[in-house]
C-alpha cells in the first residue's frame, strides 16, 4: 500500500469513529431520559446521573469544535498558500506544520473518551442498570406485540 492509501484508510475510519461518538452521545442523553424522576411530567435528572449527562455533552461540545477547529485551520492555511501560487489552477505541493493537527485530534480523542467515560457511569449505577434492562425489556415487549 501506499502511505496515501493508509491517510485515506484513516480519514475513513475516524470519519466512522467520529459518527459513532456523535450518535452514541445522542443514545446516552435519549438513555437518561428514561431514567427522568418528578412530578407533573417535570424533568429531573437524578444527581448520580449529572456526571454523565455532563460528560455526553461535552462529548457533542467537542464534537463541533473538531470540525470547527479542522475547518478553520485548514481553511486558513489553504487559502494563504493560494494566495502565494502564481497560476490560476496550480495545484503545488505543500508540507503542513505537525502542530497544525493537533487542537483537531486532540477534540477528536476528547470526544470519543467523554463518551466511554459518560457510558461507564451511567452503566456503572446498579440502580439504574436495573431500570435500563426494565425499559428494555418493555421495549422488547411492545416491538413483539406491535409485529403480531
Amino acid at each position: 500500500m501506499k502511505l496515501s492509501d493508509y491517510k485515506d484508510d484513516y480519514y475513513v475510519f475516524s470519519g466512522l469513529a467520529s459518527s459513532a461518538s456523535r450518535q452514541l452521545a445522542f443514545a446516552g442523553i435519549a438513555l437518561l431520559w428514561l431514567f427522568k424522576s418528578g412530578d407533573n411530567g417535570a424533568y429531573k435528572l437524578p444527581k448520580q446521573l449529572f456526571v454523565p449527562a455532563a460528560a455526553l455533552i461535552i462529548a457533542l461540545a467537542c464534537d463541533i469544535l473538531h470540525y470547527v477547529t479542522g475547518s478553520l485551520i485548514w481553511g486558513t492555511f489553504f487559502r494563504s498558500n493560494e494566495k502565494k501560487t502564481k497560476e490560476i489552477g496550480e495545484d503545488p505541493e505543500l508540507e503542513a506544520p505537525s502542530y497544525y493537527s493537533w487542537p483537531i485530534t486532540a477534540l477528536f480523542f476528547l470526544k470519543i473518551i467523554a463518551v466511554i467515560f459518560a457510558y461507564y457511569h451511567i452503566l456503572r449505577s446498579e440502580e439504574h442498570t436495573s431500570e435500563l434492562q426494565s425499559h428494555s425489556f418493555i421495549s422488547y415487549a411492545v416491538f413483539c406485540l406491535k409485529k403480531k
